[in-house]
């Protein structure tokens, strides 16, 4: 799909509500203004029902990529079964309300709206483990149950790896690495169940595979055996959190110099599960993660000179660290305006260091 036009269907659909969202991405029709300007521009995307005046995305491949923008992947549908696994363990119950589905399942806000029906028949506020799900769960707790001599596996484990990350910066005997690695592949099949760690969506998707569904393919990585390694000396970063759950939704300042005005303007600026939201004097609404949109129009709209490439990296970095992080709001808001303060030193710049000859800015 062309960039242009994926970014400007994200940011169309950005601008239904979030649970309507989650249906579109399903392939669901809804209700749409044939005639707005915003959806004149993607579509050739729809395939629209004339007589209920409705449409829905037509192509499953388009579906999927816009699916991997919003987060909506199988590694991450993996992660939250893991995480109800363990809770399931903890908590013996299998029906949840709402608010636990954070605060003991640790279910974002997005895996909610996204994922919940995948996991929980839902019935007003009562969210029950569906007898598949429940019937998974029990298999896993078997595989653990299983395990034989687990306090003998791991720590022929740990020394095993040991001896390979040795091997490894020292680059000594070949046999003897792959000896190690082998043995450390074969104990991993086993050892996975015993802790069945909440993994790295991006690594999972690196590995071609959620571990599971192979895990011979899985563990036959040099950095996956190490995953499994740091889990049992306890240094892998805890999944009970719901992250950046903790700094959505709210209200930060976000001042930018515009040499236009010859002050600084004030945007109001939240970061939302999908991106941001931007409301200022000119233009108001969505913006992806990495500012294109609103935000970003908004800069447009004022004349501001911006490195625009640097800038949208920044926003999604930004966006990611603060999604994956605790990070409170004010650190969020800290590191928002050391954007703002880059463009502006720019845009100052800009003007000042232009030849006096020339007068273009």
């Amino acid at each position: 799909m062309n960039i242009k036009k994926r970014n400007l269907l994200i940011q169309f659909i950005m601008n239904r509500n979030e649970d309507n969202v989650a249906h579109i991405l399903n392939g669901g029709y809804f209700s749409v203004n044939w005639n707005a300007y915003s959806f004149k521009k993607i579509e050739n995307f729809f395939e629209c029902d004339s007589k209920n005046k409705k449409c829905r995305i037509k192509e499953a491949s388009i579906l999927n990529e816009l699916k991997e923008y919003f987060g909506i992947t199988k590694e991450r549908k993996r992660n939250l079964f893991i995480k109800l696994f363990k809770s399931y363990q903890k908590y013996k119950k299998n029906v949840f309300t709402k608010e636990e589905l954070s605060e003991k399942l640790y279910f974002k806000k997005i895996d909610i709206i996204h994922f919940s029906s995948d996991f929980f028949d839902i019935k007003e506020d009562k969210y029950k483990i569906k007898d598949r799900v429940l019937k998974k769960l029990k298999n896993y707790i078997n595989k653990r149950d299983t395990i034989q001599n687990s306090s003998k596996l791991e720590k022929e484990y740990k020394k095993l790896f040991q001896k390979l990350e040795k091997n490894l910066r020292k680059h000594t005997d070949q046999d003897k690495w792959e000896k190690a690695y082998n043995s450390l592949l074969e104990l991993s099949k086993k050892l996975h169940w015993k802790y069945v760690p909440v993994y790295s969506e991006d690594i999972m998707r690196n590995r071609g595979c959620v571990p599971e569904d192979n895990l011979e393919k899985y563990y036959d990585h040099y950095h996956a055996l190490e995953d499994l390694y740091l889990v049992m000396i306890g240094k892998k970063q805890k999944w009970n959190s719901t992250k950046g759950d903790c700094n959505v939704d709210k209200v930060m300042k976000f001042k930018v110099f515009t040499s236009r005005w010859g002050h600084d303007d004030i945007y109001s600026i939240k970061r939302t599960i999908y991106g941001w939201e931007v409301q200022h004097i000119s233009i108001n609404g969505y913006s992806l993660k990495n500012g294109e949109g609103v935000l970003l129009s908004n800069l447009d709209h004022d004349g501001i000179f911006y490195p625009r490439e640097g800038v949208k990296h920044a926003f999604e970095v930004l966006w990611k660290r603060a999604d994956s992080n605790e990070m409170s709001i004010e650190d969020l808001q800290k590191s928002l305006q050391e954007i703002g303060d880059w463009i502006s030193d720019v845009e100052r710049n800009m003007r000042k260091k232009q030849p006096e000859w020339c007068n273009y800015y």
